[in-house]
C-alpha cells in the first residue's frame, strides 16, 4: 500500500505532467489556428494594425471597430474564429463612419513572424516548466524547494494560459485569471525564502492575507462563465483591482530583493540577487504583453 508521505510527494510531478500537456496543446493550436492579417486589435474590436501582406484584410480600415464575428458579439467570440481553420470564409460585421458593414473574409495559415509571437510565452513558460521540475527533483528537504517549484510552474502556468487566451478556448482565460491572481503572493513567498531566508515581524500573516486575497480574487473566474464575467458591469473595476494587487505584490517583492542584498550574510547571496534581477527583467517581458 503506498504510503500517505510518498503520494504527496508525488503529486507535484502529476501536476507538472498535466502543465506539460497543457503546454503541448497550446503549442499545437498556436501553429493551426488561422489567421486574419489583423495583427493588432484592441479588446474593445477596435482595429489598430493591418497586415498589407494578406490580401482579404485590404477590406478593412484601421479604426474600424468589429462588432460580431459570425453572430457572435465580439465580446463573446473567444477565441474570435473557434475552432475555424485556415480556408474557412468567415463574416466579420465592422463599425465604420457611424454605419456598420459585413465583411467577408477567407482566413488564412499564419505566417511565420505570426507563429514566432504566439510561440514566444509559451517557449519562457517552458523554461520555467523546467526549472521548476528541476527544483523538485533536486530540492533541499526545507519550505524552499517546494516554494521554488510553486513560483516557477505558477508562472509557467501563467505565460501559457495567457497567451493561449488569444486562440484557445475561453476556459484558458479563466486558467490565465486565476494564475494572475496567485502569482504575486507566490512571488513574495518565493523571495521570502531565496536567496536568503528573511524573517520580518508579520511576515507569516502579511504571507497568509495575500492569499486569502488571491484566493477570494480568483473565485468570480470559478463561479461565473468567462462571456457573463467580462459583461458585468463590475468587470472592468475587478480588473483593475487585480492589477494593483499584482503590482503591489511585486513591489513587495523588490523590497524583499532590497533588503536581503543589504542585509546579505554571504557574497554569494548577492550574486543571487543580481541573478534573480536580471531574469526577473527578461521574464517579465512576455509577461507584460499578456497583463
Amino acid at each position: 500500500m503506498i504510503s500517505l508521505q510518498r503520494l504527496l510527494s508525488s503529486l507535484p510531478y502529476l501536476f507538472a505532467m498535466i502543465v506539460m500537456a497543457f503546454l503541448a496543446w497550446a503549442l499545437s493550436q498556436a501553429i493551426i489556428y488561422p489567421y486574419d492579417g489583423l495583427p493588432d486589435v484592441h479588446s474593445s474590436g477596435v482595429i489598430n494594425e493591418i497586415d498589407p501582406n494578406v490580401h482579404a484584410a485590404s477590406k478593412f480600415l484601421v479604426g474600424d471597430r468589429i462588432i460580431a464575428i459570425d453572430d457572435v458579439f465580439w465580446e463573446d467570440a473567444q477565441p474570435p474564429f473557434g475552432d475555424k481553420r485556415a480556408g474557412t470564409e468567415t463574416t466579420i460585421e465592422v463599425m465604420r463612419d457611424g454605419g456598420t458593414r459585413f465583411i467577408s473574409l477567407t482566413l488564412v495559415n499564419p505566417p511565420i513572424e505570426e507563429v514566432l509571437l504566439r510561440l514566444a510565452p509559451l517557449l519562457v513558460g517552458l523554461v520555467f516548466w523546467f526549472i521548476a521540475v528541476g527544483v523538485q527533483a533536486f530540492k533541499p528537504s526545507n519550505e524552499v524547494g517546494n516554494v521554488t517549484f510553486a513560483f516557477f510552474m505558477t508562472g509557467a502556468v501563467l505565460l501559457i494560459a495567457g497567451a493561449a487566451t488569444v486562440f484557445a478556448s475561453p476556459w484558458t482565460s479563466a486558467v490565465s485569471g486565476m494564475a494572475l491572481w496567485l502569482m504575486g503572493p507566490v512571488a513574495v513567498h518565493f523571495h521570502t525564502r531565496f536567496p536568503q531566508p528573511t524573517s520580518m515581524h508579520y511576515q507569516k500573516r502579511v504571507l497568509s492575507v495575500l492569499y486569502i486575497i488571491a484566493i477570494f480574487g480568483s473565485l468570480p473566474y470559478v463561479v461565473f462563465k468567462i462571456p457573463a464575467l467580462r459583461a458585468s458591469v463590475w468587470y472592468p473595476q475587478y480588473i483593475i483591482i487585480n492589477r494593483i494587487f499584482l503590482a503591489m505584490n511585486f513591489l513587495i517583492a523588490v523590497g524583499l530583493l532590497y533588503y536581503s542584498y543589504h542585509n546579505a550574510t554571504t557574497s554569494g547571496a548577492r550574486g543571487k540577487i543580481r541573478i534573480v534581477v536580471l531574469g526577473g527583467m527578461v521574464s517579465l517581458v512576455p509577461l507584460v504583453t499578456l497583463v
